[in-house]
Parts: C-alpha cells; sequence; structure tokens
C-alpha cells in the first residue's frame, strides 16, 4: 500500500482514536487530547503532502507540505490543484472533502459509542 494511503487511513483512524479517548477522560485531559490531536493532524497532513509528491516522482511545490501541515483545509487543495490536472485535481479534492466527512463521523461515532459504555 502506497505510504501516502496508509498516512490517509492514520488520519481517519486519529479522529476515531481521538473521540474515543476524549469520551472516556474528564473535560481538562480531553482538552490537551484534543491539542495533542491538533499536532497530530498536522503532522499527518506534511507527511502525506511529502508521500505523495515522492510517489508522483515531482519535485514538491514551494510551501505546500508547510501549507498542508498548518492549514490543511487550504493546503491540501492547494497541494492538489499544484500537482495533477485541474480535472483530476477537482476529483481529488472531492475525495479529500470525503475523508474529511469520514473522520468527523468517526469521531463523533467513537464520542457517542465512548459516552455510552462508560455510563
Amino acid at each position: 500500500m502506497p505510504r501516502s494511503k496508509l498516512l490517509i487511513i492514520v488520519f481517519v483512524a486519529s479522529f476515531a482514536l481521538s473521540g474515543l479517548i476524549e469520551s472516556v477522560l474528564s473535560a481538562e485531559v480531553a482538552e490537551s487530547v484534543f491539542l495533542i490531536h491538533g499536532i497530530a493532524l498536522a503532522v499527518i497532513c506534511f507527511a502525506w503532502c511529502k508521500a505523495d509528491t515522492a510517489e508522483r516522482n515531482i519535485p514538491a511545490p514551494v510551501g505546500s507540505a508547510l501549507l498542508c501541515g498548518v492549514l490543511p483545509v487550504v493546503g491540501v487543495p492547494a497541494h492538489l490543484l499544484r500537482t495533477r490536472e485541474w480535472r483530476k485535481a477537482l476529483i481529488a479534492i472531492v475525495k479529500a472533502f470525503g475523508v474529511l466527512v469520514m473522520s468527523i463521523l468517526a469521531y463523533v461515532l467513537t464520542l457517542y459509542a465512548g459516552e455510552f459504555v462508560s455510563v
């Protein structure tokens, strides 16, 4: 499996894990988990951008990896538009949005499941 796809799976799984941990822990500790998860997401998005360009054997666009890590909502679509033909980039952006929706759904479901189990 390509490293970029593995990092996408880790991205979604991190939301599920974060939701589960936050549901079980107290509110004060959950804030720390939220911060740690944000940092982990930045690292995952940065690594994904680097892996994507390496797999495509193209030079990394200047600043793409940093923008993906710091502001993924803007950085990932920008990276996709800079590294692909515009039609393929638009399809990839829709897929990226789907990954985001799946991640949020995984977070909500595990948050609810954790609260249900801990009661």
